[in-house]
């Protein structure tokens, strides 16, 4: 009996030593400011760090999704062609002209490629 009542407080106590690390910060009374201050506070730096992660996302989303596709059985695969969201190991290629001209080809069943 002595020996769970003693691992049960040393639980209690692991426990509000790990709330009292966690919790939050007392709030600080807030303080009237001029209306002058107010308007030539700047933006929170916190929100400008926000925006930079968009941009990076869109620079990836562009870098992963080339005009031209040319899959690893040498098979060149554009935006409408059915295989161009499944083709995953690939070289990208800006148009199809240049991906056939490196020894690719257009997917069975397209329409043929204009020279």
């Amino acid at each position: 009996m002595f020996k769970n009542t003693l691992i049960a407080t040393a639980l209690m106590v692991a426990c509000a030593a790990t709330l009292a690390q966690t919790a939050a910060a007392p709030a600080k009374p807030a303080t009237p400011a001029a209306p002058a201050a107010a308007a030539t506070v700047p933006a929170p730096a916190a929100a400008t760090p926000k925006a930079a992660p968009v941009a990076k996302a869109d620079a990836k989303t562009a870098e992963a999704m080339p005009a031209v596709k040319k899959s690893n059985n040498d098979i060149c695969h554009d935006a409408t062609s059915s295989g161009y969201t499944s083709t995953k190991n690939f070289k990208p290629f800006a148009t199809m002209d240049e991906c056939i001209k490196s020894g690719g080809r257009a997917p069975k069943g397209s329409a043929p490629a204009k020279k």
